[in-house]
């Protein structure tokens, strides 16, 4: 029985396309997904990287599913599928993207009866294309090829990416551990404005309007008490947003300081792990591969260092986020009580 192995990048089905389709019988569908593979010689096996395998066998209903095109100016060669064929999405015969299934008229079957009675895919989707064959449907957002050359140079550009996520780490780190609580400090500020924005006085009025009933009712209730009770919901929902997207703005805004500027001793750090891994390097290699990785950064074709990054910095400051947070709601009743017991006279 031949083997194909799709690759390819999930997408959306697009207009028209059938939501729902059913595996012929005689076919194996293996779906695979996984975030990033690299492929090429000497490198594991496709399969082997993926993280997460369903099988389906014929005369089953499944969604419907598309692959968009995520591999360009490969060579064939560096290709290894273990006598699998590939198919890639936008080559030879195949669109960009493929579907399991384009038929929008109705044609294919639809229901497993339909595919027991002998009904057949004659769409020119993946299903309609390869019947009665075992294909593996490979789904990844990031697909490295890995050639001779590129595994020449794996040493170092591994060496490039460690050092430099580090560096960007620790100075976006070390600017946020500043930035953070005068953002959180400035947001009290903000919310304290929007509360008293229909003015001062209309301010007072409402609180004291909600003491006076209180205390109707024989409650006693402080200034802070009312506010704290008025704005329970609403402080929760706007604790986060002091530090809603302020760590990706200073990774960014640090990668490009330091792209436009001297790598420092980066250089010679990078020398040195590439040396400790068996491949020794000048200098200007190790500068360049490190201008290479950062202009990957900003042009965004590693967000997968951009995200690990990202996953570990979330992870070194979530004691002081989680700080700022729990303040949060406090400070600003602190700042709407003064705002409240301030003179509103000459």
């Amino acid at each position: 029985m031949p083997y194909y192995a799709l690759l390819g990048r999930p997408c959306h089905l697009g207009a028209g396309m059938p939501a729902h389709v059913v595996v012929p019988e005689g076919t194996a569908l293996h779906r695979m997904t996984a975030d990033e593979v690299l492929i090429g010689p000497e490198v594991t096996p496709v399969r082997d990287q993926m993280e997460h395998t369903w099988s389906h066998g014929g005369a089953v209903v499944l969604p419907n599913l598309a692959l968009a095109a995520v591999l360009e100016g490969w060579d064939e060669r560096d290709l290894q599928f273990d006598g699998y064929e590939l198919v890639l999405p936008g080559t030879g015969r195949h669109g960009d993207p493929v579907h399991l299934c384009t038929d929008t008229e109705g044609a294919c079957p639809a229901d497993v009866e339909q595919v027991r009675a002998g009904r057949k895919h004659t769409c020119d989707g993946i299903l309609g294309l390869y019947r009665a064959e075992t294909l593996e449907w490979m789904e990844c957002p990031t697909v490295t090829v890995v050639t001779h050359a590129t595994l020449r140079h794996l040493p170092l550009l591994l060496s490039a990416e460690a050092v430099l996520g580090k560096a960007l780490r620790d100075r976006t780190e070390e600017r946020l551990r500043l930035r953070l609580p005068v953002q959180a400090a400035e947001s009290v500020l903000a919310v304290t404005r929007a509360y008293v924005a229909s003015g001062p006085g209309r301010f007072r009025s409402e609180v004291e309007r909600v003491i006076e009933e209180c205390a109707a009712e024989g409650r006693v209730r402080s200034v802070e008490d009312v506010l704290r009770n008025e704005l329970a919901e609403s402080l929760a929902l706007e604790a986060a947003d002091p530090m809603r997207d302020l760590t990706r703005i200073v990774l960014d805004q640090q990668t490009r300081r330091l792209a436009d500027g001297p790598l420092g001793g980066l250089p010679r750090l990078v020398r040195e792990d590439v040396g400790r891994r068996g491949h020794p390097v000048d200098l200007i290699a190790a500068e360049d591969m490190l201008r290479s990785v950062l202009d990957g950064r900003l042009d965004g074709d590693r967000q997968d260092l951009v995200s690990e990054d990202l996953l570990l910095l979330d992870e070194n400051l979530r004691p002081l986020r989680e700080e700022l947070r729990r303040g949060f709601p406090e400070d600003v009743v602190e700042s709407l009580a003064a705002e409240y017991r301030r003179p509103s006279g000459p």
